[in-house]
């Protein structure tokens, strides 16, 4: 049972991590310039990774 709850939690915190990535990037898009930081694309790309990841993981859990 715990481990059920704990997918579910774990795919809603995925799908929350790559919506919050999608806004970043409208943001960078929208308002980037040569002050916004090179690390800003690395942040990002880690962000949708470790949302994949929890969805990855949260799956198996939640069935």
């Amino acid at each position: 049972m715990f481990e059920h709850i704990a997918g579910i939690i774990a795919i809603i915190i995925g799908i929350f991590e790559l919506y919050f990535a999608s806004q970043y990037f409208k943001n960078i898009k929208e308002h980037g310039n040569q002050g916004t930081s090179s690390f800003s694309i690395m942040a990002l790309w880690s962000s949708v990774g470790f949302g994949i990841i929890l969805i990855i993981i949260g799956i198996p859990l939640a069935i």
